[in-house]
């Protein structure tokens, strides 16, 4: 949902249209807005990926293993 807000902030203030004259001028702004927001990205894709694996391994661990509850996950 952050993310979705600052993208519309950006469409509201036309912050999103880039002219070929002025490439150059926020070509850095631009390249540290996007190294951030893949930066953001890798994050969420490896917190994401980490719950997933915790939640198979309670899952389908062995029987007498400690079983976490599943409403954290949901």
């Amino acid at each position: 949902m952050p993310l979705f807000g600052l993208h519309i902030y950006w469409m509201v203030n036309g912050q999103h249209k880039v002219f070929a004259t002025e490439i150059y001028r926020v070509l850095p702004q631009y390249k540290r807005r996007f190294s951030l927001k893949t930066a953001f990205y890798i994050v969420s894709f490896f917190i994401y990926l980490y719950c997933l694996i915790l939640h198979l391994v309670a899952a389908f661990g062995e029987p007498g293993q400690k079983r976490i509850d599943r409403s954290f996950f949901v």
